[in-house]
């Protein structure tokens, strides 16, 4: 069980929209419909793949000795900011 699909999915979307992300959330539903959500929040915003299936598959760690039979996993992530492109930041530190 591992993020490995989810985690490529979020991270195009955040991509294309230019955000970047501190807070990675995993949503798991088990065949008999319990639900558990979890988040990690990062100290730094990214935009990394690799921070969200790190994080993600760490929250997922706790799952790995359930042998109830999985319906979801979920991945999204939150606290977003609009990513700043250099240009703009170099742009404006030369006025």
């Amino acid at each position: 069980m591992s993020c490995s699909y989810e985690a490529p999915q979020v991270h195009a979307r955040v991509s294309n929209e230019r955000q970047s992300f501190r807070t990675v959330e995993l949503k798991i539903r088990f065949e008999d419909f319990e639900t558990y959500t979890g988040s990690k929040s990062i100290r730094e915003y990214t935009n990394s793949l690799t921070a969200i299936k790190e994080h993600a598959n760490t929250l997922l760690k706790q799952f790995r000795n359930d042998e109830r039979k999985v319906r979801l996993i979920g991945v999204r992530v939150s606290n977003l900011r609009k990513m700043v492109q250099v240009q703009q930041i170099l742009f404006s530190l030369g006025q």
